[in-house]
């Protein structure tokens, strides 16, 4: 056992000769039965329905940006392709003029 070793751990397993339960540990260090060590964090207030709309509303425009944004995206990436395509047409056209 070192120095860092829990209290609760050196009464409940420290001596193998003196039996100890976990009750015992409780009692003995003071604690209460059914109470965590450490309280949880208290929950946020809930918020007003007007909040959970507006909330709702943020999200539903910024979700159709990125929408539009993905659309307009992909229209460019196809205007370049068929862009590519004529010139490249064009330039087979060209070379069976000549």
């Amino acid at each position: 056992m070192t120095d860092s070793t829990p209290e609760a751990w050196k009464l409940l397993f420290g001596d193998p000769d003196k039996g100890s339960n976990v009750q015992q540990v409780i009692a003995k260090l003071g604690m209460k039965v059914g109470v965590p060590a450490i309280e949880a964090p208290a929950k946020e207030t809930p918020e007003s329905d007007e909040e959970a709309e507006e909330r709702k509303r943020k999200r539903e425009k910024k979700n159709a940006k990125k929408e539009k944004e993905a659309v307009d995206d992909k229209k460019d990436k196809k205007d370049k392709k068929d862009k590519k395509k004529k010139a490249k047409k064009s330039k087979k056209n060209d070379s069976e003029s000549d």
